[in-house]
């Protein structure tokens, strides 16, 4: 009883703020098709349904944006990453 209370308080992450992560992240590896424009996008609309107290923080919307305004940065200036397999 004591445990499945203690467990329903228990904040958690938002899904949309570690998808945006992951897909600026990817973006951001591969800068050329410029899919960083829509990853930030898709931060900041969905940066508004994070809830301050079911949810733990908001960082990974913020480094979404981050990551995807150096991705847009690579897409301007021309610049890609060089990978060695």
């Amino acid at each position: 009883m004591e445990q499945t209370k203690y467990s329903k308080n228990i904040k958690n992450q938002n899904p949309y703020g570690m998808i945006g992560l992951v897909m600026s992240g990817f973006a951001f590896l591969f800068p050329q098709y410029g899919l960083s424009f829509l990853t930030l996008i898709f931060c900041i609309l969905t940066y508004f349904t994070f809830d301050k107290e079911k949810e733990d923080n908001p960082w990974p919307f913020y480094l979404g944006i981050i990551i995807s305004l150096i991705g847009i940065k690579m897409f301007i200036t021309g610049e890609i990453h060089v990978v060695i397999i």
